[in-house]
């Protein structure tokens, strides 16, 4: 007698007159048999142990869906209607070896169930041997600190640009995280920059520890960061086209000194100023520039000193520097010391050796 023809009349059998204790010998029955003869069965054959194993399965207690489920889980053509079923259950024990291991489960499904069963579901998809980058756009989204952790490492799950972004973005200020993250050798250059930027020091030593990459990676990323938070705090770039053109005029009628400086200064004309100095000690613009607004060392004093102006214009110069920020007496007495001592020759010496090194620089 065929193999269907022996199921069928079993299955209506245990239905019709067996109690539930009887329903479920059968299903374990039928379930050997499958599992015996799986990778005989056509599509076919399939089908009709999908139907079987439906009809006895439904109404089942979960101790015995969970044992159909652990025997089904590893097999390549399970019954794929069975499979959605089991791996949908609201009790975990019974969907959990489905949505970890099942083959029989595609995308469409894995999201469905992902975006609205519980973190125990999530987890248990989290540990599949292979994620695509849907499914892990839906558990670093939904997914609480344990999924995060399990997806993280799991090597064989993919994972898109803005899955990225959120897994880097939900990993601040949980180090164990963001340890597994950085350690991902599948992570995106940008993604390293912003993990590391955000990252506690300990976590730094650790992925650096880990591997050369890792470290030459973290170094990099750190530079990167550095670069980005100078160039953020400069503000966007000074405009010296209208100053360098007034104080070429001012020049060539032979009207540039510390006359003109100190009005500049004193009205708070910071490009003009910076022009002027430019022009007097024959730097570049940038170079004064970032001495005169980043540099809090005395190159200041220096410039002023090699230019010949007097205490009173340097004075302004340096109120000009400081902005807002003010200058205290005690400092300024300082600085007016130190001007003082500097030998006009000495700070134009100063001076000779900058344009050269700025000329070697270029």
């Amino acid at each position: 007698m065929p193999t269907y023809k022996l199921v069928a009349d079993e299955l209506e059998e245990a239905i019709a007159n067996g109690s539930s204790q009887k329903r479920v010998e059968t299903l374990r029955r039928i379930t050997d048999l499958f599992a015996k003869g799986a990778e005989q069965f056509n599509d076919e054959h399939v089908e009709l142990f999908d139907q079987v194993i439906s009809r006895l399965s439904t109404e089942m207690e979960a101790r015995a869906r969970a044992d159909l489920a652990e025997r089904l889980a590893h097999i390549p053509n399970a019954p794929v209607n069975v499979i959605k079923d089991l791996a949908a259950d609201d009790v975990i024990e019974v969907a959990s070896p489905i949505l970890t291991h099942s083959a029989r489960l595609d995308d469409q499904t894995l999201i469905g169930i992902a975006q609205t069963k519980s973190q125990h579901h999530l987890l248990a998809i989290s540990q599949r041997e292979t994620i695509s980058e849907p499914i892990t756009d839906v558990l670093v989204t939904r997914g609480n600190q344990q999924v995060l952790k399990s997806i993280a490492q799991n090597t064989g799950a993919k994972f898109s640009d803005s899955g990225y972004g959120t897994l880097v973005k939900r990993a601040i200020g949980d180090d164990p995280l963001a340890t597994q993250i950085g350690l991902r050798k599948d992570i995106p250059p940008k993604h390293m920059a912003k993990l590391i930027e955000k990252a506690s020091d300990n976590v730094r030593r650790k992925l650096a520890a880990a591997n050369p990459v890792a470290a030459a990676e973290i170094n990099r990323a750190l530079a990167e960061i550095a670069a980005r938070m100078k160039a953020e705090a400069a503000g966007p770039a000074r405009d010296f086209s209208a100053a360098k053109a007034l104080v070429a005029e001012m020049q060539k009628l032979g009207k540039l000194g510390e006359n003109e400086i100190r009005v500049f200064a004193q009205s708070g004309k910071l490009e003009e100023t910076i022009v002027c100095l430019s022009v007097l000690c024959g730097i570049p613009i940038e170079s004064v520039e970032n001495i005169f607004c980043n540099d809090k060392s005395d190159m200041c004093l220096v410039l002023a000193r090699a230019a010949g102006l007097s205490w009173l214009c340097t004075k302004l110069l340096l109120l000009l520097q400081a902005g807002g920020a003010g200058i205290s007496d005690q400092d300024l007495a300082g600085a007016k010391d130190n001007f003082e001592k500097l030998q006009p020759a000495t700070a134009q010496r100063v001076v000779r050796f900058y344009q050269v090194r700025q000329t070697a620089k270029s």
